[in-house]
């Protein structure tokens, strides 16, 4: 969904179309935690990757390109150290949270640990260990309960972060991936 007017990646559709901000809640389950957003998903990446070892590579699986020349699929980063990952995450932090073409992934390697930040403002943590981003998120206020995404919803593609885009495109060298064919996003 294209539109100018609307400053959000994720809300509910309307005659006034509105951002949705879940209840600051994140779900348990095996090996992960769902993390409901109100904002500030590149505070809270920060947040879990904090205690997490380097090194850290990103995952930009971009769904929607919106320009012909940058084709849809899975871009990843070369191994970062926490200083580069943080670089690249406060450079683009606009339009990550802004935009819904995409979605990033941060893996960090030594402790197998992934922090995904999805076209529905969530957070999946994937974790051997999810008691340490547990503490985090209840340090800052959040509470376990249930996390659910509303319906009817929409996903915003601003064109004013169309040029963000090239420039993201151009940060590293990455390694590009087609999306399978069973790919939805």
């Amino acid at each position: 969904m294209t539109e100018d007017n609307l400053n959000f990646k994720f809300g509910i559709p309307g005659p006034k179309p509105s951002a949705y901000h879940y209840p600051r809640h994140f779900e348990i389950e095996p090996n992960r935690l769902v993390i409901g957003l109100q904002e500030n998903a590149i505070r809270i990446i920060n947040l879990l990757k904090q205690n997490l070892p380097e090194p850290f590579a990103i995952l930009y699986v971009l769904n929607v390109p919106r320009d012909e020349e940058i084709l849809p699929g899975r871009y990843q980063s070369p191994w970062l150290t926490h200083t580069e990952l943080n670089e690249f995450l406060t450079t683009f932090q606009s339009f990550i949270e802004g935009d819904a073409r995409h979605e990033i992934w941060v893996y960090s390697e030594p402790s197998k640990t992934q922090i995904v930040y999805d076209f529905h403002n969530l957070i999946y943590y994937y974790s051997p260990d999810l008691n340490p981003a547990i503490l985090s998120l209840k340090s800052i206020g959040f509470l376990p309960g249930k996390v659910e995404i509303p319906f009817p919803h929409i996903h915003p593609y601003h064109p004013h972060f169309d040029p963000t885009l090239a420039d993201l495109m151009n940060y590293f060298d990455w390694n590009f991936t087609p999306h399978p064919e069973d790919h939805e996003p």
